[in-house]
């Protein structure tokens, strides 16, 4: 017989070894470990036979209770329904922590009697992938409800889900006041580009489901009706081919799309005025010219720049000068039509763009109104301004079938106005095109002119009537220049004078002068008085004053060996240092003279304010001293005004004796012209001191 139960018990456990999952057998009775297969042995990293008769704590890892009280539930469940199931944290040989589903069920074995047969298996592995999920769960749960971007679920076209983002976004309180709405019910009916939301949404959401994604710009509408836009991406959850469940991010981008208004704005207009500048001015221009063309109408840019607008700048300040600047935008935009175009190109400088003209003459009939425009004085901080401008006109397709050919055009004609006088307006013509080239031409060969020794002085002498003697010369400027041949000071000098060269130009002419002044002095040991023609521009030198006094004594002569010829234009020109440096220049010992009194602003103001102490009358009033009663009483008037004012007066262009007479006869102290001799160069003018004038 207990072969029998032997036999019977090794078959047993033969067959539990091929069993897949881990079983340990227990004695009910006490607790105790009495079999375990190879599939435990080797879960928990025993050797077969290491736990046998050993109690099953050994193995559990009982947490919150003893292993008496898991081992009482157990025995609990096993009376009363036959078996136990649930999760059981065993201890592995390495002492580290396996959790585990185990299935016990309770029997008589025919050995060890009463057991529980009890099926493990490993759940770490599924346990650490459900922690995972779950984490990742809630991961996205907390993504989901705390983004700022709006987050939305569609299926069959309707929202079925969103965060609070949303809610907040729309300005709705429940989540049921959107869900089951159509994309457009929370729209405008119309989108940007004109698009009815309906229609288009269906469209987006289409694309996005052949596509797997979409991304655009949309306007929704808030709750209280006020329309935002929001950048759109769509995607569509998985590929299954039934689905039509996709995930929808709404970003509101109100911010920025007013950054790009803001940038496209400043790219396109003037930040002072709110005028179109240049860029957007050149883009209406070339769109005015295709409706031109195909009209067949005409049309028409007007140049203008203000004139003398620096002197505005100089003496009230920048802040005023824009002031100007916008007040005098707001005028021009009156002056036009609505469909016209004025922009600002930049400091001073307006164009005026005129479409569907039938007559090019159109375009000088709105250059008056402009110009008109300026009639009415500017008011800044209680004081009044006057200001005028200066108008050219460029016509298409006549003066150009290119933005940048009407613009230089018009530019071009404007320049003319000045040269004519300012206030006022001139078409382009071809013959101020040439007068431009010829500009350019100058411009660039002055710059190197003085470096490469193209400059030469020319005297002309300085006659005392009384006694018909030569007392100075005046100092004239030539240029001979390799390409241009001899160029005329009348043209090249107010050139250097509006690009600077004329500073330099001017020191040249001081020392070349001088030194010659010294050497003639020398030489025939009696007083010799030089004569220079001081430009305002070099009047504004901050150097002037050092280089005179360095140069004089280089020279060895005396400032009064030295009168500087000033034009009226200085003194209009009202800089802040005339007065200072005039009296710099006095106590130097240096004279000055008036020049070319009667042709400017002429003004008694200057010869009394100021210390000069010679007036020089111009040639074209000497020149009809004879024959134009009016010249004369002018000539009269002017010598008897000098001498009022103990000035002594230098009559310019003496060429006949019957001038030179009846200058003496008017007491005139001292002429120049062609009747004394030409402008001659240093030599010539030396043997002319050695000879005389008899």
């Amino acid at each position: 017989m207990p072969s029998k139960v032997n036999r019977s018990h090794q078959v047993d456990t033969e067959i539990l070894q091929y069993i897949v999952e881990g079983i340990y057998l227990v004695r009910a009775n006490d607790g105790v470990i009495v079999y375990t297969n190879p599939v435990f042995d080797s879960m928990f990293g025993y050797a077969h036979g290491d736990v046998l008769g050993q109690h099953f704590a050994t193995v559990s890892n009982t947490i919150d209770r003893s292993s008496r009280n898991v081992a009482i539930d157990i025995n609990y469940d096993l009376d009363n329904q036959g078996w136990w199931r649930g999760e059981l944290s065993f201890v592995k040989n390495n002492k580290s922590n396996i959790l585990c589903n185990v299935s016990i069920s309770m029997f008589t074995h025919s050995h060890y009697g009463k057991v529980w047969i009890s099926i493990i298996e490993n759940i770490n592995r599924k346990k650490q992938v459900e922690d995972v999920l779950e984490k990742s769960k809630k991961k996205y749960r907390d993504l989901f409800e705390k983004s700022q971007d709006a987050i939305l679920f569609i299926e069959n076209y309707k929202f079925v889900n969103c965060n609070q983002a949303t809610l907040d976004m729309l300005g709705y309180r429940e989540k049921q006041e959107l869900l089951q709405t159509h994309p457009s019910q929370l729209s405008p009916e119309f989108q940007a580009d004109g698009q009815r939301s309906d229609v288009k949404a269906d469209e987006m959401i289409n694309n996005a489901l052949e596509q797997g994604s979409n991304r655009y710009e949309w306007n929704h509408l808030r709750a209280n009706g006020e329309v935002f836009p929001v950048e759109v991406l769509l995607t569509t959850i998985n590929n299954e081919p039934h689905s039509q469940v996709i995930h929808a991010v709404w970003r509101d981008i109100t911010l920025k799309q007013q950054q790009q208004q803001r940038i496209q704005y400043q790219a396109h207009f003037d930040a002072l005025t709110d005028l179109p500048n240049r860029f957007l001015a050149l883009d209406r221009l070339e769109k005015i010219m295709q409706e031109a063309k195909r009209s067949g109408s005409k049309a028409a840019v007007l140049f203008l720049d203000l004139d003398d607008f620096k002197k505005i700048n100089d003496t009230l300040g920048h802040d005023s000068g824009d002031r100007i600047l916008v007040q005098t935008a707001e005028r021009l935009r009156k002056a036009v039509r609505s469909v016209d175009t004025v922009a600002r190109l930049g400091g001073d400088e307006f164009i005026i763009l005129l479409g569907g003209l039938n007559d090019i003459a159109d375009a000088g009939h709105i250059a008056i109104k402009l110009l008109d425009c300026f009639n009415e004085l500017f008011h800044i901080d209680n004081r009044e301004v006057i200001l005028s401008t200066s108008i050219g006109i460029s016509c298409f397709p006549g003066d150009g079938v290119t933005t940048s050919e009407l613009l230089r055009k018009a530019d071009k004609a404007m320049y003319h106005t000045k040269e004519q006088g300012r206030n006022s307006y001139h078409y382009f013509t071809e013959s101020m095109n040439s007068g431009i080239a010829r500009r350019l031409i100058l411009e660039e060969q002055l710059h190197n002119a003085l470096a490469q020794d193209e400059f030469h002085l020319c005297y002309q002498p300085l006659i005392d009537i009384q006694n018909n003697s030569i007392v100075g010369a005046e100092a004239l400027l030539r240029w001979d220049n390799p390409t241009l041949g001899s160029v005329s000071p009348v043209e090249f000098i107010p050139i250097a004078e509006q690009t600077g060269h004329i500073v330099q130009i001017g020191r040249y002419v001081l020392t070349e002068a001088l030194a010659m002044a010294g050497q003639w002095q020398k030489k025939h040991l009696k007083p010799f008085n030089i004569a220079i023609n001081l430009s305002p521009r070099q009047f504004r030198d901050v150097d002037l004053l050092q280089h005179i006094e360095n140069t004089l004594q280089q020279e060895g002569i005396k400032g009064d060996s030295l009168k500087l010829e000033i034009t009226e234009g200085v003194m209009m020109s009202k800089h802040a240092t005339i007065e200072d440096t005039l009296n710099a220049l006095t106590d130097l010992g240096v004279s000055l003279a008036i020049d070319d009194f009667g042709t400017g602003y002429s003004s008694m103001t200057y010869l009394r304010r100021y210390p000069f102490d010679t007036l020089k009358i111009d040639r074209s009033f000497v020149s009809g001293v004879c024959e134009d009663e009016a010249d004369r009483e002018l000539v009269n008037a002017t010598i008897a005004m000098a001498h009022g004012l103990k000035l002594k007066v230098v009559a310019e262009g003496v060429e006949t004796q019957e001038q030179l007479d009846y200058l003496a006869q008017q007491q005139c102290e001292y002429a120049q012209g062609y009747l004394f001799s030409k402008p001659v160069t240093a030599d010539e003018f030396g043997l002319l001191l050695e000879k005389g004038l008899n």
